[in-house]
């Protein structure tokens, strides 16, 4: 229900807002996961490495999206479009962003939302049927279908297509704001590549 909510917001911040609830969703599940089977060897890493991966993911978009409205005066969507012409930098980070929000493999957030599919199932033997949680997680797979589309949207609605009025002259990131980005972007992809640097 939240997915859908996301989809219908006209503003980047309002949608980055509902997507963020949207993924506590996958959290949750990790510890209905662990509620119902405590030896779940995989529900609290998932539980651990989603956190951080969504914490991380979700900081980087807010920022850049603090410097598209500073540079363009806006955040509505319709009021966007073609500012990678103008900020190819921005551009770039906002996208691998977006795919670790999306859950591409090789970022964090990736490792987390397939943790918490298999934590679903871990300790499941089958002969009873399907219970709550696997339930919840089938259905839930379509929370990634969901945020495919409202972030690769965004992107398209943002740095995409002919440039408009107020993203005609905007500005490139400054080094001031490419370092901390850059350093967000290491870490979802030094946890996504390898997430025992965060489960050791």
């Amino acid at each position: 229900w939240v997915g859908w909510v996301t989809i219908s917001q006209k503003r980047l911040d309002l949608m980055l807002g509902n997507s963020s609830v949207m993924h506590m969703g996958y959290i949750f599940l990790a510890i209905a996961a662990l509620i119902a089977f405590p030896e779940n060897p995989l529900a609290r890493s998932a539980a651990i490495v989603l956190m951080f991966a969504h914490g991380v993911s979700i900081a980087l978009l807010f920022g850049l999206a603090d410097r598209i409205e500073r540079n363009t005066g806006t955040l509505d969507l319709q009021d966007l479009g073609g500012l990678a012409k103008s900020a190819p930098g921005l551009a770039f980070l906002f996208g691998i962003a977006a795919m670790a929000s999306i859950g591409l493999p090789g970022l964090a957030n990736f490792s987390g939302e397939i943790l918490v599919f298999l934590s679903a199932f871990a300790g499941y033997d089958g002969t009873k049927g399907l219970g709550p949680v696997q339930i919840a997680c089938i259905l839930s797979i379509w929370g990634v279908v969901i945020s495919a589309v409202y972030m690769l949207r965004a992107y398209r609605n943002i740095f995409q297509g002919p440039a408009v009025k107020s993203t005609e002259a905007a500005a490139d990131l400054t080094l001031a704001d490419r370092i901390p980005a850059t350093l967000l972007v290491l870490a979802l992809f030094a946890v996504g590549l390898y997430p025992n640097l965060l489960l050791n």
